[in-house]
């Protein structure tokens, strides 16, 4: 910004005068919409602080710009004067760059620009446009406006940590993509400034940026977003909790869960395969005319069945899939052992016998028995065994207050929240889940929506590759003589998922099924202290929502032994 009267000798570009009405106009714009925004944030009781930040031409113009808003009176009637804070280093032409000492004292205040207001007072921060940058690129970039819009570029709700606003930054960007009046701003940079700037935001647009030009004063910064609080009285009577249960480094897997007898059997005899296999037919043949040379046998003398159980084993856990059970391969070897000594032909044979093992160096039947082994051991993955860190434990009133949008929450009574959020997808599945269901149900006592980052129930478990995710399930519910975990899935997605999708579904549901076992350790006050997990579709609900929970949990656990049982879920 800045202001000038017409130039004389002394001063070739005008001696500074003040700032003009214009400007002045430009500056109470901002403020106006820093005042809307802060005031829908604390009504809405978010705790983030919007910023004013307003770019001067020198040191001069800068201190116009402060001692024009210090005049002004905030929304809640408070003088700007101490919200203002202004860097320069004094040096009039605005040329001179900062010393360290000079930087110092701005820099506390900068750092804790973000913090609340009772910590950190500063609104608004004029600043001089004093940059210094190398150009690597062509001479007609717009760098100074590349950099006045960097410096306001920063995400007060980044994804990590607000899942629960993606949805709405989303709506806005395809809005703004639109050319539709977003209904809400949240990480929006608002910039006030001369039409010159216009080209330079088209520049943007065309490149894919989200960039919207018009009158926002009358838009809701926030949208449709609201505060769900929990109460004294429903936390005394809806509050849950759980275990907090951590992951070990060197996670321990249950071998006593895999289900030797379970194992396929092999398609040829015993008796057959001895026969043909005793000794095993090589035959040579030319590489340039393809002719057989000679046939020949190979003899089996080195070959026994601890030379089979160690191949066979190493095969097993040095696959990419399985490699994190390299750790336990004697474990695998007894597994191994027993399938192949009492299950692979549908009865025991003893196969130290040399006149036994011989079978075994068949290559069709020892990738058969490696493969059978392997995807036994890759469905148990998610079946991880948990350390419970006792004396440690979640409770949905950890976290006071969640966020929910009005336009996907319904009212609830057996929860701490008075509103609950539920997904978009599903035709309202989890909304009816809630209304017709949990809220109305004489079974249940209490339930909670479980909000990723705000409650910690994260269930970790191990993809096919050993790399660990972690698993938020969707409700937590409290019934007089058990806890349960509960997943809501679309019918469509359980039956048309393929590959990897169904894979993570059923690796998740295994998790989730480890960690009621290991949660229904721990003896937690004023809840049952067993734990379930189960999945409902929306089919099921849809065909049973009369029932009761408990019928309809017996449903879900059909839903969810549907799942991991069927060959479609199984790695391969």
């Amino acid at each position: 910004m800045r202001a000038r009267e017409k130039p004389d000798d002394d001063h070739a570009r005008g001696k500074i005068a003040g700032l003009s009405a214009e400007q002045k106009i430009l500056l109470d714009i901002g403020k106006s919409k820093l005042e809307q925004i802060a005031d829908e944030f604390r009504k809405k009781g978010l705790d983030k602080k919007p910023v004013l930040f307003v770019l001067a031409e020198n040191t001069e113009v800068a201190d116009l710009v402060a001692e024009h808003l210090a005049e002004r009176i905030d929304e809640r009637g408070r003088n700007y004067s101490n919200q203002i804070l202004v860097i320069h280093s004094g040096d009039k032409t605005g040329k001179k760059g900062m010393s360290e000492k000079e930087w110092d004292v701005y820099r506390r205040p900068l750092e804790t620009l973000d913090e609340s207001e009772e910590i950190n007072p500063i609104r608004v921060v004029v600043s001089v446009l004093m940059l210094r940058v190398v150009v690597l690129r062509s001479a007609k970039a717009d760098l100074l406006l590349e950099q006045i819009v960097g410096r306001g570029v920063r995400l007060m709700f980044p994804e990590y940590k607000y899942p629960e606003l993606a949805d709405l930054k989303r709506e806005a960007r395809e809005d703004v993509m639109a050319k539709r009046l977003p209904k809400n701003s949240l990480d929006f940079l608002f910039v006030v400034e001369h039409p010159e700037f216009r080209k330079f935001y088209e520049e943007l647009q065309k490149q894919g940026y989200a960039i919207g030009i018009g009158d926002s004063s009358g838009a809701e910064a926030t949208g449709d977003l609201v505060l769900s609080e929990a109460t004294p009285e429903r936390i005394k009577n809806y509050d849950l909790s759980w275990p907090i249960q951590v992951y070990e480094q060197s996670p321990k897997f249950d071998f006593s869960a895999i289900d030797i007898a379970g194992l396929p059997k092999y398609p040829i005899p015993f008796e057959t395969l001895k026969k043909q296999l005793s000794q095993i037919a090589i035959t040579e043949t030319n590489v340039e005319t393809g002719g057989k040379i000679k046939t020949w046998k190979l003899d089996n003398k080195y070959f026994d069945y601890s030379h089979f159980l160690r191949q066979a084993t190493i095969a097993v856990a040095s696959d990419k899939g399985a490699h994190i059970l390299t750790g336990y391969m004697s474990d695998i070897t007894g597994i191994i052992d027993g399938y192949v000594s009492n299950y692979l032909f549908g009865g025991e044979i003893d196969f130290q016998k040399a006149e036994n093992y011989t079978v075994l160096n068949y290559t069709p039947l020892f990738d058969f028995v490696v493969g059978s082994v392997k995807r036994a051991l890759l469905d148990g993955l998610g079946a991880i065994q948990y350390e419970v860190k006792t004396g440690r434990i979640g409770k949905l009133s950890d976290a006071k207050k969640i966020y929910v949008r009005s336009s996907f929450a319904v009212p609830v009574e057996r929860c701490i929240y008075p509103l609950s959020a539920y997904s978009r997808c599903g035709e309202g599945f989890e909304k009816k889940f809630m209304e017709e269901t949990l809220d109305k149900s004489a079974e249940v006592e209490a339930f909670g929506k479980i909000q990723e980052r705000k409650h910690p129930l994260n269930i970790s478990y191990r993809d096919k590759d050993g790399i660990k995710h972690d698993y938020f399930p969707d409700f937590i519910i409290k019934t007089k003589d058990k806890m349960y975990v509960v997943e809501t899935k679309a019918e469509d997605e359980m039956q048309k998922a393929e590959g990897n999708g169904k894979n993570l579904i059923v690796l998740k549901a295994r998790a989730a099924v480890s960690w009621c076992k290991t949660a229904s350790q721990v003896s937690l006050p004023n809840q049952p202290q067993e734990w379930e997990y189960f999945m409902l579709s929306d089919k099921t609900f849809k065909e049973n929502k009369q029932l009761g929970f408990d019928a309809l949990a017996g449903f879900g656990r059909l839903d969810l032994e549907r799942l991991l049982a069927s060959e479609a879920g199984k790695l391969l």
